[in-house]
């Protein structure tokens, strides 16, 4: 623009700017081709990058196969369809508009001061999200999910991909171990998008060796299966659990099945975590959203911490997922996402190194390591977040005795070897092998 412009045209000029400001196109040479992406507000996004062929026809129920290389440049500039599921019930405003068997794509966030034509001096870590939904339902591409205010705030690079679920993804067929289809397609889909990130998100101002994968309710379960899974090892150096409790005692039954679906197995995954000189930090969520619009009329869940409470706040997503959060709140998300990626920096959410100028405004509350030299103690999410003793440890050590007596009673009087798995659907089941 130049100043003699008449009025009219500098408008037009000063319009042109603020677009290009807050909706830019970036381009960028990845292995497989060329993508084209966008620049928004708060950081860079690439929507739907494919990351594996389409797993159809001849191709269902088969090991995903690595992408093929695409002429001319590929749009990243808007969600794809999420995978085939059967979403439905009391949250279906809240299912996937659009569904596909072509739909092994993921979306990657980056900070806006992240120059793709001069590479960092220092790669920034990265941030892989699992989503949840029993392994039948979820998108990636969910508003909830949108990794840019997270990616913003702590810089980090950010990664939301999507799986096959339900019968797409899990179905087993055939009775020959050896040449029937094994059923975890979905998992095979994970590893090859964590693969396709080790094997670019260079490009994108990411480090390969500081992969951090995190994941809710059957995305917490997807990423404990990567920790045992030997072809998962050097796909990504830490991990985060996620599937918030309900520390209300509202009625009896819901709070057994709460400490013993949830509570009690985590907290024995933790210690036995720590035996093995892993270091853990473990956590509670235990704030009632004042909006009730999160919950898409589950009444019920107005006045409890129901299952994934945390999540927008992790993600700060009210202004896209169409929800509020009051004074007290931003700040309880401001510090939520801060953890994290100073998790995904130093390996110690409560480290003071290698934070953000952002999160070091948030002064995060001191989030002790679990271990049994500082009393166990659990970082208990609220408005006024605090490091406590597990409110229910005597509940928890009550299942873990019966747990371990019915292990030794079976093994000893039937020479099985026996035990404890949570099936997709969040419910335990119990198996035994000779």
């Amino acid at each position: 623009c130049i100043a003699d412009m008449n009025s009219n045209l500098q408008n037009i000029c000063l319009y042109k700017v603020f677009y290009c400001l807050c909706r830019c196109s970036s381009d960028l040479l990845t292995n497989n081709g060329v993508i084209k992406g966008l620049t928004v507000e708060k950081s860079h996004i690439f929507y739907g990058i494919p990351y594996a062929d389409p797993p159809v026809a001849a191709y269902r129920w088969k090991p995903p196969r690595p992408v093929t290389p695409w002429p001319g440049v590929h749009e990243a500039t808007y969600p794809r369809d999420a995978c085939m599921q059967g979403c439905s019930g009391p949250i279906s405003d809240e299912c996937p508009q659009k569904v596909s068997e072509n739909c092994l794509y993921l979306n990657i966030f980056v900070p806006l001061d992240v120059n793709f034509s001069s590479p960092l001096l220092t790669p920034l870590p990265v941030m892989v999200w699992i989503h949840g939904g029993d392994f039948i339902a979820g998108s990636a591409s969910k508003p909830l999910y949108d990794g840019r205010f997270i990616s913003n705030f702590t810089h980090t690079v950010v990664v939301s991909m999507e799986y096959r679920l339900g019968a797409f993804g899990f179905l087993v067929s055939g009775k020959d171990p050896k040449t029937s289809a094994t059923g975890n397609y979905g998992i095979l889909d994970q590893q090859v998008a964590l693969l396709w990130v080790q094997q670019n998100i260079a490009l994108f101002g990411g480090d390969p060796s500081k992969v951090t994968i995190f994941g809710e309710s059957a995305g917490a379960q997807s990423v404990s299966l990567h920790l045992m899974v030997q072809s998962s090892k050097p796909l990504f150096k830490q991990a985060v659990f996620q599937n918030c409790i309900d520390l209300n005692d509202f009625s009896t039954y819901p709070q057994i099945v709460t400490d013993y679906v949830f509570l009690c197995p985590s907290r024995k995954a933790a210690r036995a975590g720590t035996k093995v000189g892993s270091a853990v930090w473990m956590y509670v969520f235990d704030h009632v959203t004042s909006d009730h619009s999160v919950w898409s009329g589950l009444s019920f869940c107005y006045e409890h911490v129901c299952h994934g409470a945390e999540l927008p706040f992790l993600f700060d997503t009210a202004s896209v997922a169409n929800f509020t959060l009051a004074p007290p709140e931003r700040l309880l998300s401001n510090r939520m996402l801060c953890y994290w990626g100073t998790f995904a920096h130093t390996g110690d959410p409560a480290s003071r190194v290698q934070q953000s100028g952002f999160c070091r405004q948030q002064r995060l509350p001191a989030w002790p390591r679990y271990s049994d030299t500082s009393s166990w103690l659990v970082m208990n999410f609220t408005v006024r977040s605090h490091a406590q003793v597990g409110t229910r440890d005597h509940i928890c050590d009550f299942w873990d005795k019966l747990d371990d007596s019915i292990v030794h009673l079976v093994h000893k009087q039937w020479k099985f070897v026996f035990y404890i798995s949570h099936s997709p659907w969040e419910t335990c089941t119990y198996r035994a092998y000779t």
